[in-house]
């Protein structure tokens, strides 16, 4: 049986030094690889985990992640929209194939002009 380990992937998010998956957790805090240097003492940050899943275009699908769907028929797309946000609420709300009807657009963090229209 193979596992999908990509579900256990990490990333963070701190306003003013962005995104990043190149972090380790110190017994001194938090420290993070970004604008190809080490952060150390990262607070108050927002850590994310992968679903395991990718979109259409191979990306892997982070919580948080905004994505497009191309799944859904014209009366969907008017009645619901055609973008979701990704959650955790004791499992994720990706259930819709897997992904790869989907695109990632952006994410609440860096991108919430998109939050907009949801």
């Amino acid at each position: 049986m193979t596992q999908n380990l990509d579900r256990f992937k990490l990333r963070i998010y701190k306003k003013g030094i962005g995104m990043t998956t190149c972090f380790c957790i110190h017994s001194s805090g938090l420290i993070a690889f970004v604008n190809n240097q080490w952060e150390d003492n990262i607070e108050d940050c927002t850590i994310m985990q992968s679903t395991g899943l990718y979109d259409k275009n191979g990306k892997m699908i982070y919580e948080g992640d905004i994505l497009k769907r191309y799944d859904l028929s014209p009366q969907q797309i008017k009645e619901e929209g055609d973008k979701d946000i990704v959650q955790w609420d004791g499992g994720f709300n990706i259930t819709f194939c897997d992904g790869q009807c989907s695109e990632i657009i952006g994410n609440i963090y860096e991108t919430p002009e998109f939050l907009e229209n949801l």
